[in-house]
């Protein structure tokens, strides 16, 4: 052995044993995440569907129905309230068809393959965190406004919910057929719930978030052995 070449390791110096342990907590860590992240996406996706097809049904009968008339009193009239209001509606619906666009983009990046997957997550991630945000805020303001328009405002309801849920709306059922009032109030009702179940899910998916920073701890964690692992063994490489 030459031994103006032996360079003894410093205690400081990453071994073998130490860096496949790092490697492996590393791996161990990404499988997790990656876990979560599917799971997550999958309920944030259920929800999100969940709480779409109550409102776009809704809506659709709304559209097939808000210019048939009906005999009421001598008068005629539709089954809906004068002047419905449904811009809130759309926000809502909107936000739950974007949700479900993304999550259903992530979810089949992940089937067809890793590499696609940390693509679209990546914006997925960045949409994310701006779409939770607002989800939580919509939702929370959806919930205010259904709340208020649930109440009479001047004896007279005008958005959706309110208005299929109200008792004008029971006293004319005996003579409207085609809209089944009770029937939308509930989706209506059930779709608001899930809305507040996505708030949830949202904060559980900034939950995860912060495993991820973990697991960028972890990685650059497992860098920095490989190259003090490297380091070391340079000079016996000469």
């Amino acid at each position: 052995m030459n031994h103006d070449r032996y360079q003894p390791l410093t205690p400081f110096v990453t071994t073998d044993a130490r860096l496949q342990q790092i490697e492996a907590r590393d791996r161990r860590v990404k499988l997790w995440i990656r876990l979560l992240k599917f799971l997550e996406r999958l309920l944030s996706l259920i929800l999100s569907i969940l709480t779409l097809i109550p409102l776009v049904m809704t809506l659709v009968k709304f559209f097939q129905t808000k210019n048939i008339y009906y005999s009421v009193d001598g008068t005629q009239r539709t089954a809906w309230a004068e002047n419905s209001i449904v811009w809130y509606t759309y926000l809502y619906t909107a936000v739950a068809g974007i949700s479900c666009l993304f999550n259903t983009s992530t979810i089949l990046a992940y089937i067809v393959g890793v590499r696609r997957a940390n693509a679209v997550e990546d914006v997925a991630s960045k949409w994310e965190y701006l779409v939770q945000g607002a989800q939580i805020v919509v939702w929370a303001v959806s919930a205010g406004i259904y709340r208020y328009g649930r109440e009479p405002v001047d004896g007279k309801f005008r958005d959706l919910w309110g208005w299929t849920c109200s008792q004008d709306a029971a006293a004319l059922q005996a003579v409207v057929d085609d809209v089944d009032f009770e029937k939308y109030c509930g989706m209506q009702t059930a779709s608001f719930n899930l809305g507040i179940s996505n708030v949830a899910q949202a904060v559980l998916a900034l939950i995860l978030y912060s495993f991820a920073f973990v697991r960028t701890r972890s990685k650059k964690q497992a860098q920095r052995a490989h190259a003090r692992y490297d380091e070391a063994r340079e000079p016996l490489r000469s």
